[in-house]
């Protein structure tokens, strides 16, 4: 498939090839500004819930702080020792009578109105011991007994079921007459030493501390909603379109803020357990859609614009290559034609402009064909006729040495003959060899090379010099570049123990190592290497084995470059010399068990 794609794409037009290049780009461009749109918008909606959040732990403290106030202010009615008497299961007529002589004085609504009513609503409490044993204190409003009566008896009725201190939200018949909500708070018997409930505290609470709590940090499209243990709205504030259960709630902790919806709506919900209630904060996320919307228009007209500027300039640029292309193909006409004269007119430095140059150079090039093919047959017949006559046929060289081998064996001279052997020996060995194509011999005939070159050696130079060979057998078998060993023992002997009168020692061994490396050391006794002529010849082992060098020692640069242009720079050759004390040749070659070139 991707084939067929790239061979239609390939057989387009270049305008065709220009425009699907551009849409391609504009598509790019929409599925990136749809991914920061996506992200944008997961932002904003964390934000928004960051912010709504925050709000709604700023309402549940406050409330936890309004609620801390009252139970104060109630705690503190509770104290009074009328209050404690009345409530005490000894109390009597008289302690009832004692206690709402002193609720109507104005001295005890000072003392428990005056503040609470200007800050918490606050508007009257009671205590009743029954439905039917009770009295009352308001500030503001009166009721009429059958009020009280109802109020009371819903109050211990309903209150055992939702335990210690709680907020109370009154039937609809109640509060449309009484406009408060009751905060309740149960009296112990203070005759009995077990904790039991001798009375209850109902304070009555108008809704105009919460509403100023909701009110101070309510946004605007926002709904708050506080109801109680068992789901009763305490108060609510704006639209809440959401109606949760709260028996999923119940395991929130105090103040925790859990997220209970994020879709069209960002509904946040918290629970307050020292009261037991449960506050729903939701807000729209109507107006982060509207704000995304206006960055949605503006981008579609700026992707609109671009793909209209980008189909205008694709026609220019097109009807310009279009133009330019047809005036070459007619050039390319006329030349086909015989037209050698026509040149396209180069009038710009584009791609274009350099493929016209270069036919215009092809043209001239062709006319100068004739005359560039007379100049170079001529030069190859020359080279031809040189080569001809400096070219000596091996096989005439064989033929002339084994000549001179018969006519020492006629005149019995052995020691001539058997020099000549190996001389012809070798040079059979070197004339067969062809360096350039990395030729490959086994070390064991490498090894014979080097006993024969060792053999003249000692017609030479008698027993002054010692050579020592240790080549382990298994790596006889293996394979080696043609002529690498003899050149290097060939050294220590011209370069080092040449010029000893005795004494001089020639040491060549060979092994593997770890069945991966065939390494060679090659050492002698002989002169050895200047410091400073050391440190050259190592920097010039690690050049590049294609860097043009001087002459000085070419020898071993030349095995070197060899070495490592067929296998590798891991491979070479190193040296390690001392002056007046010897020289040590390393070489490292690869373990090759096969012969076979690839």
């Amino acid at each position: 498939m991707p084939k067929k794609l790239h061979s239609y794409f390939e057989a387009l037009s270049i305008r065709r090839k220009m425009t699907y290049i551009i849409l391609g780009f504009v598509l790019i461009l929409l599925i990136f500004f749809s991914l920061i749109f996506r992200v944008m918008m997961s932002d904003l909606r964390e934000a928004a819930v960051s912010r709504n959040a925050e709000a709604l732990s700023l309402i549940m403290t406050d409330l936890s702080n309004y609620e801390s106030t009252l139970e104060s202010l109630s705690t503190h009615i509770i104290k009074n020792d009328y209050v404690k008497q009345y409530a005490s299961s000894s109390a009597s007529e008289a302690d009832k009578t004692a206690l709402q002589s002193q609720m109507s004085r104005n001295t005890f609504k000072e003392n428990y109105f005056n503040f609470s009513a200007s800050n918490t609503g606050v508007s009257g409490f009671a205590i009743a011991k029954s439905a039917d044993d009770y009295t009352f204190a308001n500030a503001n409003e009166v009721h009429d007994t059958a009020f009280y009566d109802r109020l009371v008896s819903y109050v211990i009725s309903e209150h055992p079921s939702m335990g210690g201190n709680a907020y109370m939200a009154l039937p609809d018949d109640l509060y449309r007459e009484a406009n408060f909500l009751c905060y309740v708070m149960p009296i112990a018997d203070p005759d009995r030493q077990t904790i039991e409930t001798g009375g209850y505290f109902i304070l009555f609470v108008s809704r105009y501390g919460i509403t100023k709590i909701m009110a101070r940090y309510q946004a605007a499209g926002t709904g708050v909603s506080i109801v109680d243990s068992r789901g009763n709205p305490i108060l609510e504030s704006g639209a809440l379109h959401s109606r949760p259960g709260i028996e999923d709630l119940r395991t929130l902790k105090d103040r925790e803020i859990r997220i209970l919806k994020d879709s069209d709506r960002i509904l946040l919900a918290g629970r307050l357990t020292n009261t037991d209630w449960f506050v729903f904060y939701e807000t729209p996320t109507a107006p982060i859609d509207a704000q995304m919307r206006k960055y949605q228009i503006m981008t579609a007209f700026m992707v609109a614009a671009i793909v209209l500027v980008a189909l205008l300039m694709i026609r220019a640029i097109s009807a310009s290559f279009t133009r330019r292309i047809t005036e070459m193909t007619t050039v390319m006409a006329d030349v086909r034609s015989g037209n050698m004269d026509s040149r396209y007119p180069v009038r710009y430095h584009d791609e274009i402009s350099l493929i016209g140059e270069e036919f215009n150079r092809m043209i001239d090039e062709i006319q100068n064909y004739g005359l560039t093919m007379a100049v170079r047959d001529l030069r190859e017949r020359e080279a031809s006729l040189r080569a001809l006559q400096s070219n000596i046929s091996p096989h005439f060289l064989y033929n002339s040495l084994d000549c001179i081998r018969t006519s020492a064996l006629l005149a019995n001279d052995q020691a001539a003959a058997k020099q000549i052997q190996l001389l012809a020996d070798m040079f059979r060995y070197v004339t067969t060899a062809d360096v350039s194509k990395r030729e490959t011999v086994t070390i064991r005939q490498e090894m014979k090379h080097v006993g024969d070159y060792l053999a003249l050696l000692r017609y030479r130079f008698q027993d002054r010099y010692t050579v020592n060979i240790q080549v382990a057998d298994e790596i006889l078998p293996l394979c080696i570049l043609k002529l690498v060993l003899q050149p290097v023992i060939e050294n220590s002997f011209q370069h080092g123990i040449r010029h000893l009168a005795e004494g001089g020692v020639v040491n060549v061994l060979g092994w593997a190592e770890h069945g991966r490396v065939v390494i060679f050391k090659i050492s002698d006794n002989g002169a050895g290497i200047a410091v400073e002529e050391l440190h050259r010849l190592r920097a010039l082992l690690q050049e590049d084995p294609l860097t043009e060098r001087e002459n000085t020692f070419m020898g071993l640069l030349n095995i070197n470059d060899r070495i490592r242009i067929a296998y590798g720079n891991e491979y070479g050759v190193s040296v390690e010399s001392e002056l007046h004390k010897g020289t040590e040749i390393t070489i490292r070659l690869p373990y090759l068990k096969n012969t076979e070139e690839k």
